[in-house]
């Protein structure tokens, strides 16, 4: 422990440095897929990668959550206490024996193990996907793509701009890997950044928030919220259980039909997400004073918020 303690800041600079990395690394490989995707011409191959991350996040929470349970009950055992209000030293506490510690580094070895492992399959099945006669026929049209762009661009002589258009999908159209076409309308425009961000604005600050409030939300401070329940399983699981409970409504909300259209409305509603920062803070949270925990006195205020926010 001493000469862990005589490294910490050097250890903080690496940790922080490859989170960094790590987090650069993850946003680009997510734009990639995300615009591989879009290559396939309906929404719901989108969807398909969104949905799949709600899933990969609500899996690794309820492993954890099953992982916690035995600890939760043998922390009981030992040493019972009351709910108290929670604090930032105990949030931060580290892990009190050497068995605790042990099973800190396994877990987090099985972890990253897992993540390598799916990586690995990951990049197998794109190998599979990038040799099917509907992806192929699919990439060649977007290569094509850009010179029937160019050549409408050349033909027309009005000046003006023109509202984009994406692609239209009928619903009742067919999937074929001998007629990729059949189920996209194809609509070619050669339009440069600036053009794209002036028609499409409303939806890149809504995805924008959408991401930043909920990172600014979840973890950061739906961690430091502790039950008041005098159940000592239920205060230890209920962090864990928190995470489970996002990731699940994540995972809903993902896969649930878009019926939000229009973007002013739609960046209207994700304004509305920041309402719920003052309102996780008057749970019985470790950022809030107890004069301002108004919603303290129940665990159902935050579970029923974390929700409404995760949905």
């Amino acid at each position: 422990h001493e000469e862990l303690a005589q490294g910490v800041d050097g250890q903080f600079t690496i940790l922080v440095v490859c989170t960094a990395a790590a987090g650069t690394a993850q946003a680009i490989l997510t734009g990639s897929v995300i615009s591989y995707a879009s290559l396939f011409g309906h929404p719901r191959y989108i969807q398909a990668v969104t949905g799949g991350q709600g899933l990969s996040g609500f899996t690794i929470a309820l492993l954890n959550f099953v992982r916690a349970m035995p600890n939760a009950a043998e922390a009981c055992d030992v040493a019972p206490s009351p709910p108290a209000s929670p604090g930032a030293d105990a949030l931060l506490a580290a892990p009190s024996s050497a068995a605790d510690e042990r099973d800190v580094v396994a877990g987090a070895a099985a972890y990253f193990g897992a993540a390598c492992l799916i990586y690995l399959v990951c990049i197998g099945g794109y190998a599979m996907l990038e040799r099917l006669p509907f992806t192929i026929a699919v990439i060649d049209r977007a290569e094509h793509a850009p010179a029937v762009s160019e050549r409408a661009s050349n033909v027309s002589t009005d000046a003006s701009p023109k509202p984009l258009r994406a692609a239209t999908a009928p619903s009742d159209a067919p999937d074929t890997p001998e007629s990729p076409d059949a189920h996209a309308t194809w609509h070619p425009v050669h339009a440069s950044l600036g053009r794209l961000l002036r028609s499409l604005w409303r939806q890149c600050a809504a995805i924008c928030l959408i991401y930043t409030v909920t990172i600014a939300i979840f973890p950061a401070l739906t961690s430091s919220i502790s039950s008041v329940s005098a159940d000592c399983e239920w205060r230890q699981l209920f962090v864990p259980f928190g995470f489970v409970l996002f990731n699940l409504c994540d995972t809903i909300g993902r896969n649930l039909p878009c019926t939000v259209r229009n973007p002013s409305r739609l960046l209207g509603l994700v304004l509305t997400r920041l309402v719920c920062i003052p309102l996780f803070i008057a749970c019985h949270s470790a950022y809030g004073a107890a004069s301002a925990q108004l919603l303290g006195s129940s665990d159902a205020f935050p579970v029923g918020l974390m929700l409404v926010f995760a949905i």
